[in-house]
């Protein structure tokens, strides 16, 4: 051997030696960063003790509606509590027995009539809140008024929660003018705490106030989710956020602040900083025996937590909670340093994958011919069982790099899915949903590396039960529509005359309702030039279509008319406003109900009527047939885009998702919206991968078809050219075919969306009333209230498919995720694959098209957030990557499995 090659040889080794030594030190800061965070995560985790829980009263239902309600203890541990459907200030003694009852008439003269907060200073005195007075009473040990304040002077808009601190001072919660009162011990206005919005010391709806021992001041700051801490100083120390909107809480001497949770049935106690210490009636502790526990009080003492629910009062044995201290202070870098340690580690496993799996490659390769006999005693078992799982990987069939490849695929593959796993498992807790973000941002890196696990097996194994993208074939310019053209030409006239015939009458008129006559014999006409010809959609397709919207029209009519009890407002006034309409005789494209609502789902009704009787039935029976043709609908598209399975997968988990078909039980037209935008994004998939000129002007009335649905679906035309301009782009379209197509596209749309077009540039006013209503950017508000409004709504509205969703009753059950965990996790899965495909126009659709869903509850009134309504055209989306994802997932298994 030469000396040159001799060197080359030391050369390579050192090189050799250096990567190894590299790699083996990113191994180890990762498995330091990562222990380091497990420990710091162990360290802060809540504790659960099982405390003593007694009910010491059971009181009636004390408030209506889920109100807020005084509830003190005086300095001798006596109790107070308000019982505001009896105007009654009702007195416990320190055991929790009722001793006296306090009438309205604490003044011979003027008779409270609205009592609320309630609280006792030092001194044994009592301060009760008179709501319809407008006027704090300060009454003695008998219940006798001894001096009043006066709030009408302060405009006081619905206030709420009081409390007295050392000095005498009276602090009051001003729950609609988003502040905090101070009263001087002789009643006079001393300082003004707060004010509205939601940043550092702002307030939304604060109901309750309590002060710590330090002089410090906590507010149950309820539209916000939060507790709000004040210093002694009055100035903003921190807050932090809570689940559910906080009725009431407390601070014991420790500087300890509990906070009943009234959906979760429990009470939560938190340090000064926030941080959670322990849960009181969580599902690993004792459940407290209440409904709906709204209010705490803390003994003077320190030895008992007091918690006022609807239906009882309950005293709980602080002595198990004695010990318990804050977390430790580091805890907030447990989620980063966890995250980073994994990082590192994947990164050195990957690069460490390769020579192994060639050395066990090469060891297979030499055992091959021998018998397998089992290791003789002595002989390390590693060898072999690395050599079994490559071979049950069958990753002595690739050449050492696809092998090395396929190997760090596997390995991203299962922690990647782990990570999310774990990650939605963990979100079911209560202190998960207190502070979400470091969980949900594993789920989201955990389905990311699954998908990025993917795409590296993919490279050795293709996948076989997805289907991959086409191009759109680029036909004659005339030679396949020639025969057409004719009937085109009459659709066109036709529409233009009814334009005309709408221009100059308007709507609801006789004259409208002949013109939509000419309209609709239009439509009709561009509708046949579209699909004469020979039918080529096999009938296995039309099926399975029918299956799914037998199996989704089910549940959503199982009766319906009583389930939900009555009717709501929006229900009633389309369905009143639209017979009007038709008892009329005439036409318009859009209604005069409350939001200026299309009229297209609402025609459905008087149909439905004159078969079923005009009822709560015929009405929601509307909703329930879109509800269940979109799922039919959704499995088209899902099969256009990605094939069969992932369409079978997505229609058949859209036809469960509770979402939707929460929604498909309303007869109100919200439900139509997801509808139009998979009509028309299946039609343009279709019209994509097809190429013909016919498709794509079916494609643009099936586009046009959504005007007439909710008002959501303004923004999906945007969508839909953005995908189609993205495409003609990325696949190169001659000038000629993209002008061609988008015309019959937009030419389409316009065709079939013609009367709602003029009827917004006859009324732009009344066409976009109901939008500027709830836009954020058209409030009377500063520009920093706005930018504020939009980030918070932001956040809501990530975070709802998994975490809090809508707390409105009527869309959701209160402030549950809008996804069950399993749909949630495959939604994550398959987000993962689109995103590390965004250079495919599929990705592109998807991805705009949840963009323009979310964008319409981001924008939209702050109080809603998160709005399961106006975002509602995401959830065939949501169906279509959940569905992506569980196919993906049982391919890739397969394909692990079987290969060979």
């Amino acid at each position: 051997m030469t000396s040159a090659a001799v060197f080359s040889q030391r050369a390579a080794t050192a090189v050799r030696t250096r990567r190894s030594i590299l790699l083996a030190s990113v191994l180890i800061a990762g498995c330091v960063l990562l222990t380091a965070g497990v420990v710091l995560t162990v360290q802060g985790q809540v504790a659960t003790p099982s405390p003593s829980v007694e009910i010491r009263a059971h009181l009636p239902s004390l408030t209506s509606g889920g109100q807020s309600t005084g509830f003190a203890v005086a300095p001798d541990g006596s109790l107070g509590i308000v019982d505001r459907l009896r105007q009654r200030v009702v007195r416990l003694d320190s055991t929790g027995q009722v001793v006296a009852e306090w009438d309205p008439r604490f003044e011979d003269n003027v008779p409270a009539t609205d009592l609320d907060g309630l609280a006792a200073d030092s001194n044994g005195d009592w301060y009760l809140l008179d709501r319809g007075q407008l006027r704090i009473l300060r009454l003695d040990e008998n219940g006798q008024a001894i001096a009043s304040i006066d709030l009408r002077p302060l405009a006081t808009y619905g206030p709420n929660g009081l409390a007295v601190d050392r000095r005498g001072d009276i602090y009051l919660a001003d729950t609609g003018r988003a502040r905090v009162l101070v009263f001087g011990p002789n009643g006079v206005l001393a300082n003004t705490i707060g004010s509205a919005g939601s940043g550092p010391g702002q307030l939304k709806q604060p109901v309750s106030i309590a002060l710590g021992t330090d002089g410090g001041l906590y507010v149950a700051d309820s539209e916000n989710r939060r507790i709000e801490h004040w210093d002694a100083g009055g100035q903003p120390a921190n807050n932090w956020p809570l689940p559910t909107p906080p009725l009431g809480l407390a601070v014991d001497r420790l500087g300890r602040v509990f906070v009943p949770d009234f959906q979760q049935h429990s009470v939560r106690m938190f340090d000064s900083a926030g941080r959670l210490l322990a849960e009181i009636g969580s599902q690993s502790s004792t459940p407290l025996p209440l409904t709906r526990p709204s209010q705490v009080q803390v003994a003077p003492d320190g030895s008992a937590l007091w918690v006022l629910g609807d239906d009882g009062l309950a005293r709980i044995d602080l002595s198990p909670f004695a010990d318990i201290a804050p977390p430790a202070q580091g805890r907030q870098f447990a989620a980063p340093l966890t995250m980073a340690g994994i990082a590192l580690v994947l990164c050195s496993l990957v690069a460490l994958g390769q020579p192994a799996v060639q050395r066990w490659r090469r060891w297979a390769t030499t055992t091959t011919t021998l018998p397998r006999t089992p290791p003789p005693r002595g002989m390390p078992v590693w060898p072999a069982l690395g050599g079994r799982v490559t071979t049950w990987l069958q990753l002595e069939h690739f050449d050492p790099p696809l092998g090395g490849v396929m190997w760090a695929g596997v390995e991203l593959l299962v922690l990647g899915g782990l990570g999310a796993a774990g990650a939605l498992g963990a979100m079911g807790a209560s202190a998960a949903k207190a502070d979400p973000w470091p969980l949900f941002g594993l789920l989201l890196g955990g389905g990311l590396v699954w998908a990025v696990g993917c795409s590296a097996t993919e490279r050795v194994v293709p996948p076989r039960w997805v289907a991959s993208p086409t191009r759109a074939a680029v036909p004659a310019l005339i030679s396949r529509v020639r025969r057409r053209v004719w009937l085109v030409g009459v659709a066109a006239l036709l529409g233009v005359l009814a334009a005309g015939m709408w221009w100059v009458s308007g709507f609801e008129n006789a004259s409208a309702s002949r013109a939509a006559l000419v309209w609709l014999a239009g439509v009709a006409l561009a509708v046949l030039a579209c699909v004469w010809g020979p039918a080529s959609r096999p009938r296995s397709v039309a099926l399975v279509a029918l299956g799914l919207f037998v199996l989704a029209l089910l549940p959503r009519i199982w009766q319906v008319a009583d389930v939900p009890y009555g009717i709501w407002y929006d229900e009633a006034q389309g369905a009143l406003e639209i017979r009007r309409v038709v008892e009329h005789g005439t036409y318009t494209p859009i209604l005069q109900t409350y939001g200026r609502d299309t009229s297209g789902f609402f025609y459905l009704m008087p149909a439905l009527a004159e078969v079923l009787g005009d009822n709560i039935f015929s009405a929601r029976l509307a909703a329930a047939l879109v509800g269940a043709l979109t799922v039919a609908v959704t499995y088209l598209l899902g099969r256009e885009l990605f094939g069969w399975r992932v369409g079978l997968a997505a229609g058949a988990l859209l036809a469960l998702m509770r979402w939707h078909l929460d929604f498909s039980r309303l007869a109100f037209n919200p439900i139509s919206l997801p509808l139009a935008a998979v009509v028309a994004f299946w039609l343009l998939a279709r019209a994509m991968r097809r190429g013909r000129w016919t498709d794509f002007a079916l494609a643009g009335l099936g586009l046009g078809l959504g005007l007439h649905a909710y008002t959501g679906y303004r923004v999906m035309p945007l969508v839909a050219l953005l995908v189609l301009g993205y495409a003609a782009l990325v696949q190169r379209w001659p000038l000629a075919t993209f002008a061609g197509r988008t015309g019959l596209y937009s030419g389409g749309a316009v065709l079939i969306g013609l009367p709602v077009v003029i009827f917004a540039l006859q009324h732009p006013a009344d066409y976009n009333a109901r939008t500027v209503q709830t836009l954020i950017l058209a409030a009377p508000v500063d520009n920093a209230v706005k930018v504020q409004q939009l980030w918070e709504n932001l956040q809501k509205h990530v975070l709802m498919f998994n975490v809090s969703g809508d707390m409105n009753g009527r869309h959701n059950l209160p402030g549950a995720p809008m996804l069950d965990p399993l749909s949630g996790g495959l939604v994550v899965f398959g987000m993962g694959l689109v995103v590390l495909r965004a250079r495919d126009w599929r990705s592109v659709l998807l991805l705009a098209w949840a963009g323009a869903a979310l964008a319409s509850g981001i924008v939209t009134l702050a109080f809603e957030a998160p709005t399961a309504v106006r975002t509602i055209a995401i959830t065939p989306v949501l169906a279509i990557l959940a569905g992506l994802g569980l196919v993906v997932l049982l391919d890739r298994f397969v394909a692990l499995v079987t290969v060979s």
